[in-house]
């Protein structure tokens, strides 16, 4: 399905062949003001607001874009804390044209932004030290509402600890925040959770899995179930934990994955925006090997490329490798690996001769049940970004679906991030 989404410098401007490429940059604002190259995905803004749901999940492999278009959303929903006008962002972006429906929520709420991709660690006890940490900047982002009178007492006391890093008080961070943020600004708050399912899996690998889960659900709970200061909630990972352990209870989420159409174009590069870079780049005839390094994921309705990828490859003069490889570590696929069955090697190694496999995809991971069968496995590959769904597959009444590796990229990283380790794990 091709679409018409635009790619240029992020001024707005025509673009120049030597326009800067924001690989590494996740923070919109420094891609626009930088004039960096960007593919316009703010009508993304527009798409979460026609939406029903209150709170929407979005699930994508790593360097796909999740992070960039969260900040996105952040800049575009934020009454700053510091009053700075940053609406200039979006003036010659596609959402600006959407009108006064869409317009009249830029700079409005008050935001709550939080990113666990550093949430690493071997105990329990350093995760909550850390996620205790990054609660005491946010709340710091938002010191004014010390002293705030239109705010309860009681939440006054908790923020004042939150600030100090009072691990015993995070749990209460989003709602006390969000509570206080809405009492101040008498307008209710956008809550925003970049790669919230790394402290699940770090837990899942050093065996605190249920300490985690339990802080997770009440913390999250806390903001996005029924908190009328809220007035809308996006959360990016890679995984979805099934709603039996994090969100157990959260009826108002919706999840958005690989396998769904709704948000399908926005995260990644579509088929026009990598023409567009080559057209940009005056090396038309490159396509073809784009296509077949970087091309071949299936989200969705969409055919979308490698982003993280394609950058790279302009970045380094149209020199084709594999840049996907070793860009983050995704503990809990090794430790599935590690118990792989020899049916399931077998099906690994099939994979990489160029085959397909025809398998039922559970986009829930149910957590600690990731270890259990083969289809499980699959679907966290899938989830993962290693496989993909075949061109054509359609799911039967089972959701069983024919998946298979989606390009060059992807054979090299599948080969020594899956096979090979498999290959060592099993030998040791």
């Amino acid at each position: 399905m091709e679409d018409t989404i635009e790619l240029y410098a992020a001024t707005g401007e025509d673009p120049v062949g030597d326009a800067k490429l924001p690989v590494g940059i996740s923070f919109f604002e420094e891609v626009v003001r930088g004039d960096y190259y960007y593919a316009d995905k703010t009508l993304l803004a527009r798409d979460v607001l026609a939406d029903q749901a209150k709170v929407i999940l979005f699930c994508r492999p790593r360097r796909f874009g999740k992070t960039l278009n969260l900040d996105m959303l952040r800049c575009f929903f934020e009454l700053t804390p510091d009053g700075r006008d940053v609406s200039g962002l979006f003036a010659d972006k596609a959402v600006s044209r959407c009108g006064d429906a869409v317009m009249r929520h830029q700079g409005r709420y008050p935001v709550v932004w939080l990113t666990f991709k550093d949430v690493k660690y071997p105990t329990w006890e350093g995760a909550l030290r850390n996620i205790a940490r990054l609660v005491q900047f946010e709340c710091g982002r938002h010191r004014y509402l010390q002293g705030c009178e239109a705010c309860a007492r009681e939440d006054r006391e908790v923020f004042s600890r939150l600030l100090a890093g009072d691990t015993t008080a995070t749990e209460q961070a989003l709602s006390v925040l969000t509570r206080m943020l809405a009492a101040y600004h008498g307008t209710p708050c956008v809550i925003l959770i970049d790669e919230y399912d790394t402290p699940v899996n770090e837990a899942l690998h050093y065996g605190y899995y249920d300490e985690a889960v339990r802080f997770m659900r009440v913390f999250l709970s806390g903001g996005l179930k029924d908190n009328p200061a809220l007035f809308h909630g996006y959360l990016t990972g890679i995984l979805r934990v099934a709603k039996e352990g994090i969100f157990s209870g959260l009826n108002n989420l919706a999840v958005d994955t690989v396998l769904s159409t709704r948000y399908a174009q926005y995260f990644g590069f579509t088929r026009s925006e990598v023409r567009a870079m080559c057209e940009e780049y005056e090396v038309p005839e490159k396509y073809g090997e784009l296509r077949d390094w970087y091309d071949g994921y299936h989200f969705g309705n969409q055919e979308m490329y490698n982003p993280w990828s394609v950058a790279n490859y302009f970045r380094e003069d149209q020199t084709p490798q594999a840049y996907w490889v070793s860009t983050s570590s995704n503990s809990v696929i090794s430790d599935v690996l590690a118990q792989a069955t020899p049916q399931m090697q077998e099906t690994l190694t099939s994979l990489l001769e160029g085959g397909a496999v025809a398998t039922r995809v559970d986009t829930g991971v149910a957590y600690p049940r990731v270890f259990d069968d083969e289809q499980t496995a699959l679907s966290l590959l899938l989830m993962s970004g290693y496989l993909t769904v075949a061109e054509g597959s359609r799911p039967n009444s089972l959701s069983r679906y024919r998946l298979q590796l989606p390009n060059k990229e992807t054979r090299i990283v599948y080969k020594s991030e899956v096979v090979e380790a498999m290959a060592k794990l099993r030998d040791r």
